[in-house]
């Protein structure tokens, strides 16, 4: 039975093997983008941020400026009622 096993495995590790004489393909490199593109793509992404948080202030300064004009006349119409 063992025989029989180790035949299996050695015929599963023949098939898994290139002709004899062929070369051996190595695997393609990793290869990474240069330093400063990835340092700009991070530089970009700080930006786009910095971006969106400034507008997010933006809105907010307007909605505390609505909130408050809104509470300065209802003030205004407690006093004269």
């Amino acid at each position: 039975m063992d025989a029989v096993v180790a035949m299996d495995r050695l015929a599963r590790r023949q098939q898994k093997l290139p002709p004899a004489g062929t070369k051996r393909k190595l695997p393609e490199p990793r290869t990474l983008p240069p330093l400063s593109s990835r340092i700009s793509s991070v530089n970009a992404r700080h930006r786009q941020t910095a971006e969106k948080f400034l507008a997010d202030i933006a809105s907010a300064d307007e909605v505390i400026r609505e909130l408050d004009e809104a509470l300065a006349k209802q003030g205004d119409g407690m006093e004269q009622g």
